[in-house]
């Protein structure tokens, strides 16, 4: 928590400064199918995920789009638009943010230098 952490720079050897907070998560099973996901499940998880943060945190998806960061799951290995992660990552975006929130949001991807986890990790 944010006090912990207060607390913590309080009798820390090493001064240090938060440079960021973990504010929500969300656990969604959308794997239907190991190869076949659901875009509209997921794109409908994130909405759901942005909403929450919004009526907890009071941070809109317009502030999101323009002031954070997403971290892409997708490679671009397969860029296929009907059937790879990569398109079901992106409809599920436009879904969520709009076209127009979307052309805000800074996208990047850290796959070249963490690999293809298989399981849950820093990016999903």
């Amino acid at each position: 928590t944010e006090v912990s952490t207060m607390e913590r720079q309080k009798i820390a050897l090493h001064p240090f400064d938060v440079k960021a907070r973990l504010l929500a998560t969300q656990y969604s099973n959308s794997a239907f199918h190991g190869a076949a996901l659901d875009r509209k499940h997921i794109g409908s998880e994130l909405k759901r995920f942005l909403t929450e943060v919004e009526l907890i945190h009071g941070i809109t998806k317009a502030e999101i789009a323009t002031h954070g960061v997403y971290f892409s799951h997708e490679t671009c290995t397969h860029a296929s638009d009907a059937s790879s992660c990569a398109g079901n990552e992106v409809a599920s975006l436009r879904m969520a943010f709009g076209d127009d929130l979307l052309s805000k949001l800074l996208i990047l991807n850290t796959k070249g230098f963490t690999g293809h986890p298989m399981g849950v990790s820093f990016e999903d």
